[in-house]
């Protein structure tokens, strides 16, 4: 299974929802191997306490050469049969890597890991986050009630329909059933993802979540625990039906 995470800004929780739905996979599925890469141009590892390598170091094998996926994947490992990719080292060597690229790490990590989460940012114009909304999966659209996001959408929108990327579903996070935008509200302007739709409640430990450098699943935050589950079903719905 092949899960993207990509918000319509910064700082709509992106890189933390597709780091804790990793780990509860880890968690969950203790005889797969979990792979969190980060298909973007910048590091997205804040919630990690060691900073694992960057896919920077990840070599694509030359021809003729027949590396086994364990040599390949090993430096990844952070712990148990979870692996984490960080991203670039430094933001600017994005325009070094093209979506052939995204292709070539993922033809190689399909061989190797049962799970595979992507965090592609919120920028279309990466070729990391491109060619990984290109390659057929399960893709996410994160947004939340703060009309900046909402209004960098409508202005990127056509931008993903030339390119053909579509979404299963949107996360509308750190929800607020208060908030003047009500996630009816948020659809309507959203209209295009005719997806599932589901809302993550605010987490006020998400604060201390990159303070601490952990994912959400370390703390006991009931309505948000329960909300992530849902989301897991969804994407075991996903996988579900495409494994058919």
């Amino acid at each position: 299974m092949y899960i993207t995470f990509h918000g319509t800004d910064h700082k709509v929780g992106t890189t933390l929802l597709a780091q804790t739905t990793a780990e509860w996979y880890a968690q969950n599925r203790p005889k797969n191997k979990i792979l969190l890469v980060a298909f973007n141009r910048r590091r997205s590892c804040d919630f990690i306490r060691e900073a694992p390598p960057s896919l920077e170091t990840f070599r694509v094998p030359e021809e003729g050469t027949t590396p086994s996926p364990e040599q390949l994947f090993r430096r990844f490992q952070v712990q148990g049969n979870l692996y984490v990719m960080a991203g670039l080292e430094q933001e600017w060597n994005d325009r070094r890597y093209f979506p052939s690229y995204v292709e070539s790490v993922l033809d190689k990590a399909h061989r190797y890991f049962q799970v595979i989460i992507a965090d592609t940012g919120c920028d279309l114009d990466s070729g990391l986050a491109l060619g990984a909304l290109q390659h057929p999966g399960c893709h996410v659209l994160v947004t939340t009630q703060n009309e900046g996001a909402l209004a960098r959408w409508e202005e990127q929108r056509g931008l993903y329909q030339q390119m053909e990327i579509s979404f299963f579903m949107a996360i509308l996070n750190k929800y607020h059933k208060d908030h003047p935008l009500s996630l009816s509200y948020v659809m309507e302007r959203l209209d295009e993802i005719r997806g599932l739709w589901i809302s993550v409640p605010f987490a006020p430990d998400g604060y201390r979540a990159e303070w601490e450098k952990r994912s959400l699943l370390s703390y006991h935050h009931r309505a948000c625990h329960r909300q992530l589950k849902l989301l897991v079903s969804y994407f075991n719905l996903w996988e579900e039906r495409h494994a058919q």
